[in-house]
C-alpha cells in the first residue's frame, strides 16, 4: 500500500516534530557546551591552538604514510 505524497510528508514532519520534542533538551545542552568552548576557544587562544596542532599534525603524517603505501 503506497502512501501519497502529501501523506508521506505529513507522516515524515509528524516524525521529525516528536523527534525533535523527544530530544530538545539534548539539543540545548549540545549548544550550550558548543558556546563554552567557544569562549574559552578565544579566552585561551594558546591551548586552542597547541591542542589543534598536535591532532592535525598525526592527521598529516598518517595521510602521508597513507600516500607512501
Amino acid at each position: 500500500m503506497g502512501y501519497s505524497l502529501e501523506t508521506a510528508a505529513e507522516i515524515y514532519r509528524d516524525a521529525l516534530r516528536r523527534t525533535v520534542e523527544k530530544y530538545s533538551l539534548l539539543y540545548l545542552s549540545e549548544g550550550a557546551m558548543l558556546a563554552i568552548a567557544g569562549l574559552l576557544a578565544i579566552i585561551y587562544p594558546l591551548v586552542t591552538s597547541s591542542a589543534i596542532a598536535a591532532p592535525l599534525g598525526w592527521l598529516l603524517i598518517a595521510t602521508a604514510v597513507m600516500q607512501a603505501v
